[in-house]
């Protein structure tokens, strides 16, 4: 055991694990893969890769707020109390400034903003791009005005969005995105292949093991320069652009329509043109493909933490 690095730790449900020793971290969670699949004979188990930095990675949080009990943080485990923090030690340091600073802010305003929600906090860990998202209750855009002026003064570049989420649910985002400031594109470069995600769309949140993974995934793929390979829940793209090289053809399929915007756009960025990404269900569009005679040799699943 070690002493946790946050003083929030025995109180936050961020994370878990902060008092082991990082490499028996890696060894439980090794045994819990292991465990996952022991009715399964005959699976080869590879050791976890350990990640570079294991403090300020995340490239993305969201930090409740209680405007009642006049408090932003991040929730106490297993409940939705809001516990004061004054940073994130996971979260990339430019996402913990700008959270101070919004802190800050609420405090010094006795937390004016009643339709308030979550605040979330997305950035590059390659660039220094930032997006801010207020979710908001109603729509009420003139009630953020003034703190998105004061951080277009305090942090120049940033792009800020309103989410609408009106309704009584434990989900962060509503429906309906609105841009109210963009001075630009959140992307990470990920090895010369450029990807850039809109406010809502989904990325890895640790950028530098998102590359491991990727090289992992272009190292155990064979080349076939005359095949197809399908990329289902394939997001922004990420991972069909680094692995294009090796087929005549990839096609990618996401259900977020969002993601498939920024995927198309990603290709055009990176200058890829073998890559087609089609919006929709997986298990609708597979069945389209399959009824049309696709013959693809290389299937890529990566689903969300739901499954498929």
């Amino acid at each position: 055991r070690v002493k946790p690095e946050c003083s929030s730790f025995a109180e936050c449900g961020g994370c878990h694990w902060q008092n082991i020793d990082y490499k028996q971290q890696l060894i439980y969670k090794e045994l819990l893969v292991k465990n996952a699949f022991n009715k399964i004979k005959e699976v080869k188990i590879n050791p976890v890769i350990p990640a570079k930095d294991s403090y300020y990675y995340r490239n993305k949080t969201q930090f409740p707020v209680d405007i009642s009990r006049k408090k932003i943080g991040l929730y106490a485990l297993k409940s939705h109390y809001v516990i004061n923090v004054d940073e994130c030690r996971l979260v990339l340091k430019t996402i913990n400034n700008v959270y101070r600073y919004i802190k800050k802010y609420l405090e010094n305003n006795d937390y004016n903003i009643p339709d308030l929600r979550h605040v979330v906090i997305r950035g590059s860990q390659t660039k220094e791009d930032l997006y801010i998202i207020f979710v908001l209750g109603k729509e009420n855009i003139e009630s953020v005005t003034d703190i998105m002026n004061n951080l277009r003064k305090k942090f120049p570049g940033i792009s800020i969005w309103c989410n609408i989420n009106d309704e009584e649910t434990n989900v962060i985002f509503g429906n309906k995105n609105i841009k109210v400031f963009e001075e630009g594109i959140l992307t990470e470069d990920l090895n010369g292949i450029k990807c850039s995600f809109s406010p809502v769309s989904f990325f890895q949140t640790n950028t530098g093991q998102a590359l491991v993974i990727y090289n992992l995934i272009k190292k155990w793929i064979k080349d076939d320069k005359d095949g197809i390979a399908i990329d289902l829940y394939s997001g922004v793209g990420a991972i069909s652009l680094f692995i294009a090289g090796k087929f005549k053809t990839i096609i990618g399929v996401e259900e977020v329509k969002d993601a498939v915007k920024d995927a198309k756009n990603n290709a055009k960025m990176s200058n890829i043109e073998n890559c087609e990404f089609i919006y929709g269900k997986v298990e609708d569009v597979m069945i389209k493909l399959i009824d049309n005679k696709l013959n693809a040799n290389t299937v890529i699943l990566d689903p969300p933490r739901k499954g498929c």
